[in-house]
């Protein structure tokens, strides 16, 4: 038992009534940052987005990429290991990713409507992404009182319930008229993240990923997908019709995996607009984006069927009907992301080496991960 006494206070009372002022004031220095929010918006009348006041232009430098000399700088051996990785990195060598940020401006866009638990958390979500990119990010945080009538219109279908909530149309739709009315410009890199994303993983996932995203990224449109690491076969998240729809043979395109739309990159270049307006234009078919309660497919699914997934299953077919290569997320938890032998070579290659526990660590990342370990402290 504790007994309080008149006296002064000993050392240890002192410093820790200073070590919780130091930390209260540190909190509300970052929770009081100022950054892009929804209440930065205005709407215009023919219903597209304006930004007040307008942002101006924020060139960032990129930091300089691993040296192309034969010891790196270094002769110690465990570097000498890990010669190889620099040449296939590139300027996204995890060596160099803690310094690493984007040239053109970095997007953060998130969307969370009628519910206020989503719109705590998207703002939670915002200023950790922000925080991860020393304030460099510039978040875009929308809810449904941002959205015009005329996006109401154009999606009627969707509300027909009280129940219906728009079933993600609004997703292509932020992301087109954002890309159409110029406030994402031409080497811009934009993250999409559904406001209920929790984030757990390493900092330095993330800037990797962003910097895959604009220097390793050869996809049509600049579209930067990304795939769980387990079982997540089309034909069990995907109506029949969405198929037929699309042009695509159910049993050939329904054996593969179907790629995450919760959180997808786009690295801003001449066909990402049009790329937008055909996801966006798929929503207007409400068989495409609504459930499977009320807008059933035809022809029904069979018995091994789960559920549709909305915008995520058109999403996903139109990515891999073109070819596109998809990345492992850069934020799942190591036990929720389903890492197994199978995608090893995946996060190896996407330079996520730090994501794997000792025992699970590949045997290509385990000299890089014992280099980071003393280098570059989480």
């Amino acid at each position: 038992m504790v007994v309080a006494t008149g006296g002064k206070p000993s050392n240890f009372q002192r410093q820790t009534f200073i070590g919780i002022v130091f930390v209260s004031a540190c909190s509300l220095l970052f929770v009081f940052r100022e950054y892009q929010s929804i209440d930065d918006f205005t709407l215009e009348p023919s219903g597209t987005i304006s930004i007040s006041p307008p942002l101006s232009p924020n060139v960032i430098s990129l930091s300089e990429g691993p040296s192309n000399d034969s010891n790196n700088g270094s002769n110690n051996n465990s570097n000498s290991i890990i010669l190889g990785f620099p040449k296939r990195w590139g300027p996204c060598d995890p060596r160099k990713i803690k310094s690493y940020l984007p040239q053109g401006n970095l997007w953060i866009v998130s969307f969370a409507g009628w519910q206020e638990n989503r719109k705590r958390g998207m703002k939670i979500m915002g200023k950790t992404m922000d925080g991860w990119l020393d304030g460099k990010a510039r978040p875009l945080l929308f809810t449904e009182d941002n959205l015009p009538p005329s996006y109401y219109q154009k999606f009627n279908w969707s509300f027909t319930k009280p129940s219906h909530r728009g079933f993600w149309t609004w997703k292509p739709w932020i992301l087109r008229n954002l890309t159409e009315t110029g406030v994402f410009q031409l080497g811009d890199v934009v993250f999409w993240v559904d406001s209920d994303r929790k984030f757990t993983s390493n900092k330095r996932h993330f800037r990797t990923a962003i910097c895959n995203m604009e220097h390793r990224n050869e996809n049509y449109a600049g579209v930067f997908p990304f795939r769980r690491c387990y079982n997540h076969k089309e034909s069990l998240f995907t109506k029949p019709e969405t198929f037929e729809r699309m042009g695509l043979n159910f049993t050939e395109w329904g054996s593969g995996e179907q790629l995450y739309a919760g959180s997808v990159g786009f690295h801003i270049g001449q066909d990402t607009l049009d790329f937008l307006k055909e996801w966006e234009d798929w929503g207007t078919v409400p068989v495409m984006f609504g459930d499977d309660k009320d807008f059933p497919s035809n022809p029904p699914p069979k018995d091994i069927y789960r559920e549709h997934k909305n915008d995520q299953s058109v999403f996903s077919l139109m990515v891999r009907s073109r070819n596109m290569k998809a990345w492992p997320a850069p934020y799942y938890w190591r036990q929720d992301s389903g890492i197994n032998q199978q995608c090893h070579k995946d996060f190896e290659d996407a330079g996520y080496c730090f994501f794997f526990e000792n025992q699970q660590i590949p045997e290509l990342c385990k000299p890089l991960e014992e280099w980071m370990e003393h280098l570059l402290p989480s």
